[in-house]
């Protein structure tokens, strides 16, 4: 088994365990020298506490546990700090079909801070109005431990109980609860005997009428798990205030389907595409929800949060909702207008014991061209979404660490839907039918058996950026016997159900799933899925770094136009900084007579989906730069930023710029485009030119004003996201000078940077 760098080895009770910094999980196999105990939460808890030193000191609570058919049980813990849950934290165990633990998974935060806040809920109230553009109740707002990457804070998280029906549209809001700050924002929706198509319309084209799982004499869609409903057009409209009144054409939710004869739903799909309303997609609906059900409770999976969990067909959206036209959207004589896609709501999409919100459901769109409720890969893949918000509970944020941002949490969940959908079906296609709605020749929304590697397909998209890490699952799991594959299921599903989840990184996961198949079935598959992680370059770690070689670099895949998204600082956990960092850096060999590098790339218009009614400074994006052997690195705690460059990049017509003086004798450049905007922002062809002769720090200046400041003068400012180089050391007192020296030189070239920037064309 490879050993991560950032472990250490710790032998307690003749266990062995990885050490790691906070937010790092750590794992033991065993064995464990618990003593024996009458039910499976004192044997975990003993094991948890034996095996890691930091859960002894942390206050823990049972939060849950799920059982299987063969009587392994997976059980969870909350970490409570004076009363107060501290987010995304706690510790969990696998105990075999005896009761004894074989795993152990503690993920505690151990600098915690006060529990007094200085902002009351009155006040915070009026800030998530705000911020959210709902309505928001007191009783909407929790005291909560939100560990981020700068370290724990008390905070305000908020999640508004008003919704507007059928809109995706689920907010979540953190707060300081010191200060009042808002820290992050983000969406938490997640895109995306009866008569069926056993998978969809495209793989399996012909109709099979299969028993229903519905009680005896039932005359609706409805068991105790599952609930299908319609979106019905009835031009009802719902008032929402938030210091104004805004008015919003919503459909009625009504189960329409009833039995044909006796107990059947023996619909036929209707002849054309656009037909909203239908009660064949009610049927399909429930079927392959009640499906997914079966599957995951084989896993060993209890009843979700919302029982019965509803699933909506037909949703269509007001008029005027794409364009924000909030007239047209009042107005309910005017036509819903067709909404291709699909996804899950969650009730709680912070932590089960910090929210109590009913809602959770899944909706599925009637498109132009496909009812996303008969493909039953969709179905799977939203039911997915709902097991994770019920187990892992991944994050909307961005994932820091020292190469900046990476979207982990969202491509994860992401890519388990998929992965499960896969699973069910035997089929590595998603959504063959679905894509028919969204482009001219698709054959799935995504295809899981790919060849796609981090960091090459990268691009901060959560359902791109899933794919790599995906394909590294369903390949092991395919190399599989298929009697072995329900196994492999199992195991991951196990860290599901009992690693506290949340902000986690590519590695973080997966390590936990690597060392989750090595207790569920053997040493051999385990290093089988961990080479196949090593492969496709999550494992040890991705180097987020693309080489610039001559053309402009764009995200590869088809379906973003060459779009690289750029975080905004609202959808980053790592607490207030004056920027978001980027997903990807970009290296630059240098000529060694460059005098300028100038950066150029296109901007790409278009808003943040955290607000659908907008909020948050748009993107504003900078240019971050390193000269140097080591990449751009980060820390979020305060620190003096070292020998690091930025530079404020001039938009005009949608074209990006910036300009930095290269330091004599410089080989090679970092690049990172940054984001000083709250919201999210989009760019794509990044290209590099070099002019002019090196800059020689002995040689005087081009009379700039600036020229000959002492490095202190112009020391880059210490923001509290700062880069700093490899290891955070200083460079050598000569490069250190030369770096400082050139940005002395780059601010007295500022105007006659300013006018060769307006020139770049594309």
């Amino acid at each position: 088994m490879r050993r991560v760098q950032w472990a250490s080895w710790v032998f307690l009770s003749a266990s062995v365990a990885w050490a790691a910094p906070p937010g790092r999980a750590l794992v033991s196999h065993g064995p464990f020298t618990a003593s024996p105990a009458t039910d499976g939460t004192t044997a975990a808890l003993e094991a948890i506490r034996a095996a890691a030193p930091p859960a002894r000191a942390a206050t823990l609570t049972h939060s849950g546990t799920s059982r299987d058919v063969g009587g392994r049980r997976a059980v969870r813990f909350q970490q409570l700090h004076e009363g107060v849950p501290v987010v995304f934290r706690g510790a969990g165990a696998l105990l075999d079909a005896q009761g004894r633990p074989v795993l152990t998974i503690d993920r505690t935060e151990p600098e915690l801070p006060g529990v007094t806040p200085r902002v009351s809920r009155r006040a915070v109230r009026a800030l998530s109005e705000s911020a959210a553009r709902l309505p928001v109740k007191e009783s909407d707002a929790t005291l909560a431990i939100y560990p981020l990457a700068s370290g724990a804070r008390l905070s305000w998280v908020v999640v508004p109980s008003e919704r507007l029906q059928g809109v995706p549209y689920v907010p979540v809001l953190v707060f300081d609860a010191l200060s009042g700050e808002l820290l992050i924002r983000y969406n938490a929706v997640r895109f995306a005997t009866g008569r069926v198509y056993p998978a969809n319309p495209v793989s399996t084209p012909t109709l099979v009428d299969l028993p229903l799982d519905l009680p005896p004499g039932a005359t609706k869609l409805e068991s105790e798990r599952v609930k299908a409903l319609n979106c019905i057009d009835t031009k009802q409209t719902k008032q929402i205030n938030f210091g104004v009144t805004l008015t919003v054409h919503v459909c009625e939710l009504q189960q329409v389907a009833a039995p044909t004869s006796g107990e059947d739903f023996l619909y036929d799909p209707p002849a054309a595409a656009l037909t909203p309303e239908d009660e064949f997609s009610e049927v399909q609906i429930f079927h392959h929800t009640s499906r997914a059900y079966s599957f995951f409770e084989s896993l060993g999976m209890t009843d979700l949060s919302t029982k019965p969990l509803p699933a909506v067909a037909n949703l269509m959206m007001p008029d005027g909702f794409q364009t924000q036209d909030f007239a047209k959207m009042a107005d309910p004589n005017l036509p819903f207008v067709p909404f291709s896609n699909a996804f899950f709501a969650p009730a709680n999409p912070i932590f089960s014991t910090v929210f109590g919100l009913p809602g959770a459901a899944m909706w599925f769109g009637q498109g132009p061209k496909a009812d996303f409720a008969y493909d039953g890969d969709v179905v799977y893949h939203e039911f997915g979404h709902a097991v994770v918000d019920h187990t892992l509970k991944l994050v909307g944020t961005y994932f820091a660490d020292e190469q900046g941002l990476v979207g982990s949490p969202g491509a994860m969940n992401e890519g388990l839907a998929d992965y499960f959908s896969s699973a069910i079906t035997g089929d590595s296609k998603v959504g063959e039918y679905a894509s028919t709605d969204l482009a001219p020749g698709m054959t799935a929304i995504r295809d899981i058996d790919n060849d796609e590697t981090c960091p090459k397909n990268l691009s901060g998209e959560v359902h791109v950026d899933s794919k790599f890490w995906t394909a590294a699952l369903w390949k092991t799991r395919q190399a599989l016997p298929e009697t072995d594959r329900p196994a492999f299921d199992k195991a991951l599903f196990d860290v599901m159900a009992a690693a506290p989840g949340g902000d986690l990184s590519y590695e973080g996961l997966s390590e936990l799933f690597v060392a989750s198949v090595k207790s569920a079935l053997s040493q051999t598959v385990a290093d089988a899925l961990e080479t196949e992680l090593t492969a496709r370059g999550v494992l040890p770690t991705c180097r987020r770094i693309l080489e610039f070689s001559g053309t402009p670099l764009s995200s590869v895949d088809p379906l973003l136009a060459g779009t690289f998204q750029a975080p905004g600082t609202q959808s980053m956990n790592a607490g207030p900084a004056p920027y978001a960092p980027g997903v990807l850096q970009f290296e630059v060999p240098l000529t060694g007579s460059a005098e300028q590098l100038t950066v150029g790339f296109q901007v790409i218009p278009g808003g943040d989906t955290s607000s659908i009614f907008g909020g948050g400074t748009p993107f504003k994006p900078e240019v971050l730069v390193r000269f140097g052997e080591e990449p751009i690195q980060f820390g979020y705690q305060p620190f003096e930023a070292k020998a690091d460059v930025t530079v404020p990049a001039e938009v005009t017509n949608n074209q990006g710029s910036a300009t930095v003086d290269v330091p004599l004798g410089a080989t090679r450049a970092f690049v990172m485009i940054v984001n000083s905007g709250q919201s999210a922002g989009r760019y794509r062809a990044v290209k590099f030119d070099q002019s002019g002769e090196a800059v020689d720090p002995d040689a005087g200046s081009d009379g700039g004003a600036d020229a000959g400041v002492p490095p202190s003068a112009t020391k880059p400012k210490d923001d509290g996201c700062g880069c700093r180089t490899a290891g955070g050391d200083a460079p050598g007192t000569s490069l250190l000078w030369t770096l400082l020296a050139g940005v002395a030189l780059l601010l007295g070239k500022r105007r006659r940077r300013r006018a060769r920037s307006a020139q770049w064309k594309w």
